[in-house]
């Protein structure tokens, strides 16, 4: 075969033909004719997207996804989504909220204050005592609100058997569809006509921070007594919000707890009421 080593061919080799040599020389070759062979990557070409590639050329790195670019093409990306965190506020008096930098959704818990319990009373010149305070009100912007116990009565006059209710217990609403529960109704004061029972226990305070009532007196069997009626437990809401309920700042409002009623001064044996449970707010972001 003839060593062609500066020859210029032109024109249709026959099939019978070979070549040898580097080939630098070589061009316009007919990518349809290599059937063999293999190819150094550094001739491959970078594919853009419009060939189905992707149009990088290198990467991202460990745990990344490939995404659509906001000008178009694809990106190497973290991988969003799931939760990594949580970041809790409590609040136990009023103030501000504001999400936490990538807040997905929160949890939030609103408790108004506890009415307080009556005081307590001795039948002999009776005098009574003073009444529980309602509690406060709650609220977490105008998404949930919770409203506080009434306060529980003084004793009912312990001239006479018989039983007064306790303070209503509070309510509580929402415009997102949370989870309302009301407070419950705080237990009954008793009294009892002189040489009765001594001392009747003040009624319980109603579920959800109400305060209970003060015992009545229970020095003298002879003379009576009257217990104090519970305070109402306070209303409370619960709900999980999505970032667009969390977007600027939110008022929240906390509500204090009802006072203790105070025994009647008249004698020393009877006791005073308990205070309610006072309110707070708590919201737990989701990251």
């Amino acid at each position: 075969m003839a060593n062609l080593t500066s020859t210029t061919i032109t024109g249709t080799l026959n099939t019978n033909s070979t070549i040898t040599g580097p080939g630098s020389g070589v061009s316009a070759i007919n990518a349809s004719n290599v059937s063999s062979g293999t190819l150094s990557t550094d001739r491959l070409p970078t594919v853009p997207t419009t060939k189905g590639g992707t149009g990088l050329t290198s990467v991202g790195s460990a745990g990344q996804a490939l995404t659509v670019a906001p000008g178009g093409g694809l990106q190497f990306s973290d991988v969003g989504g799931g939760i990594s965190g949580a970041t809790t506020q409590t609040f136990n008096s009023p103030g501000n909220y504001t999400s936490t930098a990538g807040t997905q959704f929160a949890s939030v818990l609103v408790k108004a204050g506890g009415g307080g319990g009556g005081g307590g009373s001795r039948a002999h010149n009776y005098t009574p005592g003073t009444n529980g305070g309602s509690g406060g009100n709650s609220s977490f912007g105008t998404i949930i609100s919770a409203t506080g116990g009434a306060g529980g009565e003084s004793a009912p006059h312990p001239q006479t058997t018989g039983s007064q209710p306790g303070g209503i217990g509070g309510t509580a609403s929402t415009n997102v569809g949370a989870i309302t529960v009301a407070g419950g109704q705080g237990g009954a004061g008793v009294s009892a006509v002189p040489g009765g029972p001594q001392g009747t226990a003040g009624g319980a305070g109603g579920a959800n921070g109400g305060g209970a009532g003060g015992n009545g007196d229970a020095s003298n069997n002879n003379e009576g007594s009257a217990s104090g009626c519970g305070g109402g437990g306070a209303g409370s809401g619960y709900g999980v919000l999505p970032t667009s309920q969390l977007s600027g700042t939110i008022s929240v409002t906390v509500g204090a707890a009802g006072a203790a009623g105070n025994k009647s001064p008249q004698f020393g044996g009877a006791q005073n009421g308990q205070a309610g449970q006072a309110g707070l707010v708590k919201v737990v972001d989701f990251t």
